[in-house]
């Protein structure tokens, strides 16, 4: 895990807590609908979408198979929030 300011709703505390665990090889399972927290703390994410999973990897290639370059934009296009082109 790349270690980088905690942002949003995540606490210092939580986001040190994070870090740790992970280090030590812990897996920590998060939900989020900040998805800036969401790109600094999972190195691996699931796309939700009526309770079934519509996305399965990393932020990276979340991005890489949306047409946007932003995750927030790319997340928001799984899910339908935001027309699909």
């Amino acid at each position: 895990m790349q270690a980088k300011a905690p942002l949003c709703e995540v606490t210092a505390s939580l986001y040190k807590t994070a870090v740790d665990y992970t280090s030590l090889g812990l897996t920590i399972l998060l939900t989020s609908h900040f998805m800036d927290d969401v790109e600094a703390l999972c190195d691996k994410i699931m796309i939700l979408k009526k309770g079934k999973s519509i996305f399965d990897g990393t932020v990276q290639e979340a991005i890489a198979a949306s047409p946007h370059e932003k995750f927030e934009d790319a997340y928001l296009w799984y899910t339908d929030e935001e027309e699909r082109k």
